[in-house]
């Protein structure tokens, strides 16, 4: 069984209701008003069942002061069915709907010609070229035209075998990345509860599934399900469904709201579109112009940001509105002056979830061009260029509308996964992995004594590269054993050692002997950290191979500089002076250990990290080794 959402549209009084009626016997028109003045208000909906397809009609208002509830049930249909009275002919709305449909590029339209018993078959003949004029006009040069009659029922069969036997759309439309339900309708029954309807794209849903509603944010599952009035377990996307919402008051859901799935959707307060190309007499859009938005069943006012000229010659804007919107990449939208109060220009929404950019505007334009392509391998390559060399897989999948896992396959081997949200273009990440070996092999160069350097101070120098791909290239460089360290890093193959010249050499076991010397008397060394850049390099070198070791007396805020031969003395005369089982003091082991309160403290803190000591309290006692 298939379902076909069809909106009736056409110039008020052309008999567009009458028409639904005469079609699936249902009378549209429910409201009190519209019954009372004879004009379609808000939408209406029918169904004609036939033997293998549903047609689901969606009856639109057709006069002027309600075109934007008429273009909210055009923006999920299949079809439109443009209603022309064979007496009046093209009217003003005739146009407006028309514009609307290809704003909203309805992928199908068929003329209905109403009130053909009212014209002689020249009038037909008239008003059938002065259509089909029309039609070339906006895109729809091989819609049908039918004549019919809603009095005499001539061509009403005509008319709904045409619908019923429509080929499929030439190209399927752009379907978000998943379910999402545009709701033109809401209402409430006894014991049920809250029910909202529209036209499902993207994903189906399902009873039990819990949904989003947009713009609240409330989650909540689907207690059932209804397509054409029958209770269904899932619903497919292009089928017209009404949801019935567990937990969901009534008085928070209003038609523009939006179901959809929890994943994959961001509202934002601005949209990178793409604007169709503009008539010639169109007035051009100023920047930060005040325009109505009009998309899926929402509308809102929007500020036009003017991006400037392009390469490809098509206009790319930002639209920014004043609260967060929910819309999807590649999603129709329809813009209107409220000044002229008419429709003026459709476009195709880029991304929906669009950052204010104030600088680089020509190589974001890049970006919007191959979004426009809808190419996720062009896009990668185009977010690489504009974010230099990263990524993320959510800002890909977000204009792709698709998942992040199945868009890795689709990229070329020009990039590279990282088993996190973001890949790296590969000749950014080589380029930024040679800057970094490149970086760290000159610190070598000119300190050849020095064991490690700082990272940070490497990733100081290369802010040319985005922090996340240097992390990344440092962290490639780790695992291939090139690189090794964490906060002080060095070359693997860099030995301090072999780079020394004899002078170095003699420096260095110089300061050695008398720092073994000094025993636990650390005067004379205790700024000697700052003494001289070649010393502090001669110090890391010391505590890098194990042969000295810098304390930190936090109470003086001082450093202390020990040989390791001195604090293996110093754990032996501990062990001489007490037992296992006794207990000592900081006093008592300084006193015996014939040192000073500013070693003795970070040296006994030191035994307590290495578990040479244990503390209770105040007191010490050795641990067995």
């Amino acid at each position: 069984m298939t379902h076909t959402t069809i909106a009736v549209i056409g110039h008020v009084d052309h008999g567009k209701t009458a028409l639904v009626k005469a079609l699936t016997g249902m009378e549209t028109d429910t409201l009190k008003e519209e019954q009372t003045r004879g004009l379609t208000i808000a939408l209406g909906f029918a169904v004609r069942r036939g033997t293998g397809a549903r047609l689901h009609f969606v009856d639109t208002p057709g006069h002027a002061d309600f075109v934007r509830t008429t273009a909210s049930g055009l923006s999920g249909a299949d079809t439109a069915l443009l209603v022309i009275s064979a007496r009046d002919g093209i009217q003003a709305q005739t146009v407006e709907h028309l514009k609307l449909a290809q704003c909203f590029a309805v992928p199908r339209l068929v003329i209905a010609l109403s009130q053909s018993d009212l014209a002689n078959q020249d009038t037909l003949d008239a008003r059938s070229t002065a259509i089909a004029d029309l039609l070339v006009t906006y895109g729809f040069s091989d819609a049908p035209i039918v004549p019919y009659s809603a009095i005499t029922q001539d061509g009403i069969e005509i008319l709904a075998s045409t619908l019923e036997s429509l080929p499929p759309p030439h190209a399927a439309r752009p379907a978000p990345p998943g379910a999402y339900l545009p709701i033109d309708r809401v209402f409430s029954a006894p014991g049920v509860g809250t029910i909202v309807a529209g036209t499902l794209l993207g994903e189906a849903l399902s009873r039990d599934q819990a949904i989003r509603l947009h713009p609240t944010g409330i989650e909540a599952p689907i207690r059932g399900l209804q397509i054409a009035g029958e209770e269904v377990d899932s619903a497919k996307p292009g089928t017209r469904v009404a949801v019935n919402l567990r937990g969901v008051e009534r008085a928070v859901v209003k038609t523009g709201h939006v179901l959809s799935s929890t994943h994959g959707f961001y509202p934002s307060d601005r949209f990178d579109v793409l604007l169709d190309e503009a008539p010639i007499d169109l007035k051009p859009f100023k920047h930060m112009e005040q325009v109505m938005v009009l998309w899926g069943t929402a509308q809102a006012a929007a500020k036009v940001r003017l991006y400037g000229s392009s390469p490809d010659q098509k206009t790319y804007v930002q639209l920014e509105f004043s609260s967060a919107q929910l819309a999807y990449a590649h999603q129709r939208f329809a813009l209107r002056r409220p000044a002229s109060n008419e429709t003026v220009l459709g476009g195709t929404i880029l991304d929906p979830a669009a950052q204010l950019v104030t600088r680089q505007k020509p190589i974001h334009i890049q970006v919007l061009s191959a979004i426009a392509r809808a190419d996720p391998q062009s896009i990668a390559q185009a977010l690489a260029n504009r974010d230099r060399g990263c990524v993320t897989l959510a800002d890909l999948a977000r204009v792709s509308n698709g998942s992040p896992a199945a868009l890795q396959t689709q990229l070329s081997d020009q990039f590279v996964e990282t088993g996190t949200d973001m890949i790296f273009r590969s000749k950014e990440l080589t380029q930024a992995r040679h800057d970094f070996l490149a970086a760290l092999t000159k610190l070598h160069e000119n300190q050849p004594i020095r064991p490690h350097h700082p990272i940070g101070k490497i990733k100081s120098a290369l802010r040319h590269h985005p922090d996340t791909l240097i992390d990344y290239a440092i962290r490639t460089l780790r695992t291939d054993q090139t690189i090794r360290g964490n906060e002080m890093v060095c070359r693997t193959d860099h030995d301090p050692f072999d780079c020394m010249s004899d002078k170095d050499r003699a420096a260095v076991s110089a300061f050695e002997q008398n720092l073994e010397q000094l025993g636990l008397s650390p005067e004379a060394n205790a700024s000697s950290r700052e003494a001289s850049p070649e010393m502090d390099d001669i110090i890391e070198l010391l505590i890098s191979t194990d042969r000295a070791v810098l304390l930190f007396n936090h109470a003086l805020d001082q450093s202390v500089l020990l040989h390791t031969n001195s604090i293996q003395l110093a754990r032996d005369g501990l062990r001489t002076s007490f037992k296992t089982t006794d207990g000592f003091t900081t006093g008592e082991a300084r006193a015996a250990l014939k040192t000073n309160r500013k070693t003795i403290v970070p040296l006994l803190e030191y035994f307590d990290q290495t578990g040479a000591t244990q503390r209770t309290g105040n007191v010490r006692v050795l641990i067995e080794p």
